[in-house]
Parts: C-alpha cells; structure tokens; sequence
C-alpha cells in the first residue's frame, strides 16, 4: 500500500484514463513564470509570502497540509507502448516514462496533460509522480500545474533540481509567486517524488487550498481565491526554464498517480 505525506494512506483500486503529450509553448514574455522574485501585476491571498523554511507548522498549518487522500483514480508508468501518448520535438517517451526536453532559447516550457478521461479526475485531486533529472541542470523547474484553462490560468507547484521550490499563481498570463523556500535533502539526479495537492475546502467552496511536498515532506501550503484562478480538474506535468540565459536540459517523469482528495 502506497503512502503520501497527507493524512490516510491511498486506496489500491485504479482506474485507468488516457495522457497525451500538449505542444509546447515557448516565449519569455508574461506567460514564462518567474520563480526568482515576486510579481505585482496580479493579485493574490493574504497568505502570500517567500521564506526558506520547510516547517510548515509555524505559520499554523498541519505538517500534512491539512489534506485527505482517498482513492487513486488514475495510474500510468507513463512508459510505452501505448496509443494515447503522443510525443514531439521537446518529448519523447521511452521505457524510462516522459521525457520533457527544456531549452533555454527564448524561455520556453513543455509540459504533458491528460487527452482523455477528465471525467475520471475529481476537482479536488492529489497528483503523486516520480521526477529524475539524468544530469544536473542548473535554472530549470519541475512539477504539477493545475487547476485553471490552460497556460495563462492555472497553478505551478515547481521545484529545481536542489529543491528551491515555488508555488506560482498564473492569472491572465500574469504571474505571482505565491510562496517559495527550499527543501533539504532533495537531489532530482537521485530522483525525487513529488505530492502536489489542489484541492477546494470543504469549508469554502471559493477557494484553492494548494499543498506541495517533496520527498514526503510538505513544504508549501496556500490558500488563494478561485477569482484569482478558477476551480477545474486540470493538471499537467511541468517543466520550465524561467531564465532565458540558463537552463537547457531534461526532466524524467514517471510512476504517476493521481487520487481524490479533500481538505476540511
């Protein structure tokens, strides 16, 4: 049985939906998140704020996240054969899962979402995969998008290769670091596993309750309003070279999850 750093262990039972590799959208300008520093061209929660600590607890939320796991509603290796992943020039897909190629001309970023099953995949979703990077690359971000329609709304829970790790508010193409730190003991050339939460509240169903952890350690938690971005089933994984002058390299993601999740 599978354990995530949110409460409940997962259920077993899967249900099996369909990926395909999304085109990738290059650009450095207001669609190329910025992990680096703060943005003051869109709003965001009270809770926004930057730190280097990975305890959680001190701000008043729970270790966990506040987050309740339930069953796995979609699995994949993410490795071939298969007719539902298609690939491109900046991903290829191999017995190792998806690849997504990063190249630091012109800022660009790839990621790979789901074709088909949206039905199967519940508003409020915790997103479990495994991430290796074959080489170290300095300036280039991994993880989960979610939530939002779509590449100018959504949600990034990113972290690099040493785990300084960010939680970017994408809204109408502008983005906000939300909050940012850096995770101990995180490494992505020895492979690191990523728990990203994007849950509404039971208590407020305007809001988007984000949770990400690493390695089983949680290390961000945020609130911010669904007038900010709004509330889907969305997700795709992610990867991004912010900084046009670095980060030419490659992300490895395999072993994906994705379960039901609510927070109180």
């Amino acid at each position: 049985m599978q354990h995530v750093p949110f409460r409940h262990p997962f259920a077993t039972s899967l249900a099996v939906a369909s990926l395909a590799l999304l085109s990738a959208c290059g650009g450095g300008g207001g669609n190329t998140p910025t992990p680096t520093s703060h943005s003051s061209s869109s709003s965001s929660s009270s809770n926004t704020s930057s730190d280097t600590s990975t305890d959680t607890s001190s701000s008043g939320v729970a270790s966990d996240g506040g987050i309740t796991a339930g069953n796995a509603v979609f699995t994949s290796t993410l490795e071939p054969p298969t007719n539902d992943i298609t690939t491109n020039d900046v991903a290829t897909q191999d017995q190792n899962g998806i690849t997504l190629h990063v190249n630091k001309a012109g800022g660009t970023y790839t990621y790979a979402g789901l074709a088909g099953g949206y039905s199967r995949i519940p508003q409020s979703m915790a997103v479990r995969v495994h991430v290796a990077m074959p080489s170290p690359a300095s300036g280039i971000y991994y993880g989960i998008a979610c939530r939002g329609f779509g590449q100018n709304q959504q949600y990034l829970l990113l972290s690099d290769a040493q785990g300084k790790w960010v939680i970017i508010q994408v809204n109408a193409g502008n983005q906000t670091v939300l909050k940012q730190g850096t995770a101990d003991g995180v490494d992505a050339t020895q492979g690191v596993t990523v728990d990203a939460a994007c849950v509404t509240p039971q208590s407020n169903d305007k809001m988007n309750h984000l949770v990400l952890a690493l390695n089983g350690k949680v290390v961000g938690v945020v609130d911010d309003s669904y007038e900010n971005v709004a509330i889907s089933n969305s997700f795709e994984l992610f990867a991004i070279s912010p900084d046009q002058s670095t980060g030419t390299g490659t992300v490895v993601f395999n072993r994906l999850t994705v379960y039901s999740a609510s927070a109180a």
